[in-house]
């Protein structure tokens, strides 16, 4: 349904929608989506009794009542629990606050804004671009979200609302409450359509190998193509953990791609400890900005920061970049150091770097 009766219907490709969430009811045709259900799990007469209940919840014991089953066919629980109250990470900024969490391919955000906040007055000038240029999908708890499109268009989205948000927009609080609301699109942009591209806030995460040309001198081409390969292995074995996503590796370094900045960080700790492990000493750079991605490259200034970044850290070092470190704040266990102000090659202005390290 629309908000709001009268609200004309975006001309555009990719229209704002939003619906209100109705209240519970019945299935219909429940025996044909018991059936489709029931063929998925395989006849699990555990999971057929809680599904035949309409919604009993509970473990799936499929072992007690299918003992000959080997391990190797038995299934792994993916269930991932968050909780806002305990943020990866909180952004802060003026009239508002935003709690966020790492949930599988995604970051949910839980955005507290203040009477009088607005995109243009509070987001525009650190952002630099005339609109949001991010994608946008949640619900409203409550208070109001004025929302306008490139296109002219203004609608209210009030509460129990979820609105699909396209990038091309400003926004505000509505009236006099305050504003809380959901975001649950932060990785929406890390998965365009196949030939597609979307352009995306995240953070780039650069490694590199410390003296590599000297290293592989010294080992000759075969030793030194085992130690890539082992380098290789353990940086793809720790990547998973952190949602972080492969872009292309250039022999001794890796372009890595995450849309949570603590996870970023993170990360490259890890892959200082675990390398360090197999006598593989690297150094990494962070920097986090709007890039452009497809299914399988990422493009924009960002990217050519982090590079350059990289560059200024030493071996077993992870340094991040200014933006990265303020987005970082309140994120617990890393503690930051700044390094000075670097003219970094390319880049038109100076960079506070920072050392990271685990508190």
């Amino acid at each position: 349904m629309h908000l709001r009766r009268g609200t004309p219907r975006l001309g555009t490709a990719e229209p704002i929608r939003a619906h209100r969430i109705p209240p519970a009811r019945r299935w219909t045709s429940i025996d044909k989506r018991l059936s489709t259900v029931s063929q998925a799990l395989k006849g699990c007469y555990a999971c057929a009794r809680a599904l035949s209940k309409l919604g009993a919840s509970g473990l799936c014991s499929r072992d007690r009542y299918w003992p000959e089953m080997s391990i190797r066919e038995q299934p792994i629980s993916r269930v991932e629990v968050r909780n806002l109250d305990e943020p990866e990470a909180v952004v802060n900024g003026p009239l508002g606050v935003t709690n966020q969490v790492r949930l599988a391919e995604t970051v949910v955000s839980r955005h507290v804004l203040q009477p009088g906040w607005s995109w243009e007055e509070h987001s525009q000038p650190s952002v630099g671009t005339p609109s949001c240029e991010l994608y946008h999908r949640g619900v409203v708890l409550s208070g109001r979200m004025g929302i306008r499109t490139d296109e002219g268009h203004e609608l209210v989205v009030g509460p129990n609302q979820v609105f699909d948000l396209p990038p091309g927009h400003v926004t505000w609080v509505e009236g006099e409450e305050e504003l809380v609301m959901v975001d649950w699109a932060g990785g929406a942009g890390f998965d365009p359509q196949f030939g597609e591209e979307a352009r995306a806030m995240a953070t780039i995460l650069f490694t590199d190998i410390v003296d590599s040309t000297t290293r592989a001198s010294e080992a000759g081409d075969a030793s030194w193509k085992r130690t890539l390969a082992m380098h290789d292995d353990v940086v793809r074995n720790v990547l998973p953990e952190f949602g972080g996503r492969e872009i292309e590796t250039a022999g001794d370094s890796f372009l890595v791609v995450f849309d949570n900045v603590a996870s970023a960080i993170r990360c490259g700790l890890a892959l200082i400890r675990a390398l360090d492990a197999i006598q593989i000493p690297i150094r990494v750079g962070v920097h986090s900005g709007e890039v452009v991605m497809s299914p399988n490259h990422v493009r924009g200034l960002a990217v050519h920061a982090a590079a350059r970044i990289v560059d200024q850290a030493q071996g077993g070092e992870v340094i991040v970049s200014g933006t990265t470190h303020d987005l970082a704040e309140g994120a617990t266990g890393l503690e930051f150091e700044s390094r000075g102000r670097f003219r970094l090659k390319g880049l038109s202005r100076e960079h506070e770097l920072f050392s990271v390290t685990l508190r």
